[in-house]
């Protein structure tokens, strides 16, 4: 089965896109900052070409821009959810340990919770049939037997999370004399009591996720049940948090922390499609470039919305280039792109935040002295564009 189709969707600053096939349709993110009602027309628009199909979805990763309007979707509407693999036991402790250390309202913290409470998160909005298939993806895996993943890399992080797994451990261990249990049962070397609960908890939360993807129903076990199991873990973590006085922790590395979480994102693609979810330019140039600066597609669907960030001049020829695009601070989209591949047509889901586009293009009262060398034709008015081959 090839892709017939692409429907962009207009989202705000978020992603959504619809690939059509001959017996599936395939989401790619689904999640925004438009409103309620647009998000109601934006489903219902998904549901009905989606007649007589099955339908599935590519989470590209944990943002909840990228998967917010999930859960307004009917019972059972999926029959398959993708998502980036970091589900190994150490991934695991590192986001276990970045709830338990850091501060609540810490950005390092909000993406860890989100990535702990996404399979939970899927399973409780219902979304999913009871046969579902749940995949964590890596490099090499197939997507419905279509598209190659090009990213996540299995085991990429290894070095880097060992290193802070061993900073986290030595920091507790240090600093055991300023933390306390109000259990009754605590010992005296805290630290390494808490280094023990965090090996646990990991232990139990992988094989959760080993229950999920691994013939559930052949062993008889529910969604609910798996998804339960891991709020109960979550909820063991906090109650811990609760019991300890951690304010007084010194060198805990945020920065590197984060680093690691930005690395989550799918990257895939076929002969005519490649969809760049929120990959950093610096993965993307480093591990992806070489690999695929032969190729031609139809369609690349650029990555983080266009912004300047993450832009990168090394994607392979494409004929049109795919913006999701929205107000969000100052995330513009960067004018780098159209200028620097200026023989490419761009579908720009909304061309009001394009720097580009907005200096040379007739806009409000102010007029263009030159015509645009490149070829930014959609910003959308209607929720959905149809995109041929």
């Amino acid at each position: 089965m090839d892709i017939k189709n692409i429907y962009v969707y207009k989202i705000g600053f978020g992603d959504c896109s619809l690939l059509e096939l001959d017996n599936v349709n395939i989401l790619v993110d689904c999640g925004g900052n438009i409103k309620e009602l647009e998000k109601n027309v934006l489903v219902n628009d998904i549901i009905s070409k989606t007649l007589n199909k099955n339908l599935e979805c590519i989470v590209t990763h944990f943002h909840d821009d990228h998967y917010n309007t999930l859960s307004m979707f009917p019972n059972a509407a999926f029959d398959a959810i993708y998502a980036p693999n970091f589900f190994t036991k150490e991934e695991i402790k590192l986001q276990l340990y970045a709830l338990l250390i850091l501060s609540n309202s810490s950005s390092c913290y909000l993406m860890a919770e989100q990535m702990l409470r996404f399979i939970p998160k899927i399973i409780d909005d219902g979304i999913l049939k009871e046969c579902a298939i749940v995949n964590f993806v890596k490099k090499g895996d197939l997507i419905n037997n279509n598209m190659e993943v090009l990213w996540p890399e299995y085991n990429i992080h290894d070095s880097e999370v060992e290193k802070l797994l061993d900073e986290f451990e030595k920091i507790l261990k240090v600093n055991s004399n300023e933390i306390y249990r109000e259990s009754a049962n605590f010992h005296n070397g805290v630290g390494s009591d808490l280094i023990e609960e965090i090996e646990l908890l990991a232990e139990k939360y992988t094989s959760n996720v080993e229950m999920l993807t691994n013939n559930r129903t052949q062993n008889e076990i529910t969604l609910d049940y798996i998804s339960n199991n891991i709020k109960n873990i979550l909820d063991d973590l906090n109650s811990i948090k609760k019991q300890v006085n951690l304010k007084k922790l010194t060198s805990i590395p945020r920065k590197r922390i984060k680093q690691i979480q930005n690395k989550y994102s799918i990257i895939f693609h076929n002969d005519k499609v490649l969809f760049l979810g929120d990959i950093t330019a610096k993965i993307f140039n480093d591990n992806i470039a070489c690999k695929i600066e032969n190729n031609k597609y139809n369609y690349i669907k650029v990555a983080h919305h266009g912004t300047k960030n993450y832009f990168t001049n090394k994607l392979p020829k494409s004929d049109k280039m795919i913006i999701s695009s929205g107000k969000k601070s100052n995330c513009d989209i960067s004018a780098m792109y159209p200028l620097y591949y200026n023989d490419r047509k761009f579908i720009c889901t909304c061309n009001d935040f394009c720097e580009y586009y907005n200096s040379i293009s007739k806009f409000g009262e102010h007029e263009a002295k030159d015509e645009p060398k490149c070829k930014i034709y959609c910003g959308m008015k209607n929720i959905c564009e149809k995109l041929n081959f």
